[in-house]
């Protein structure tokens, strides 16, 4: 059988951590823009959302924790780009789209196939 590795660029690391989280991550569709928001502790102990906001979004999808390959270990609570990705391949991508992947430990892999991403955004 042939194993492929993936290769990860971390290009940002999530300062909140998935095992504080009340709630799962969640997809908030905005035209071709996609919102993933989270919910995170305030130093008052308030949880309020943040979201990671992914620019023209090809595709998308998330992989349940049961499911995922070692590999994504690698992007832990952070946004990495997978170079050289078979699902941008498969999906016949723009060549200027980067294959986003963010793994949360207990809630598996979201990633986006988008042009750019923006970080920390609050969300209400």
């Amino acid at each position: 059988m042939l194993r492929v590795t993936m290769i990860l660029e971390v290009i940002f690391l999530i300062k909140e951590l998935a095992q504080e989280f009340m709630e799962a991550p969640r997809i908030i569709p905005l035209e071709n823009h996609m919102i993933l928001a989270y919910d995170y502790e305030s130093e008052t102990g308030e949880y309020f959302w943040k979201g990671i906001l992914f620019h023209e979004v090809i595709a998308w999808r998330h992989i349940k924790e049961s499911e995922i390959t070692e590999y994504v270990v690698g992007s832990y609570n952070s946004i990495s780009i997978v170079k050289d990705s078979i699902w941008k391949k498969e999906c016949d991508a723009k060549s200027t789209s980067k294959h986003y992947l963010i793994f949360f430990d207990g809630y598996g892999t979201y990633e986006f196939l988008a042009q750019d991403v923006t970080t920390d955004m609050n969300v209400d």
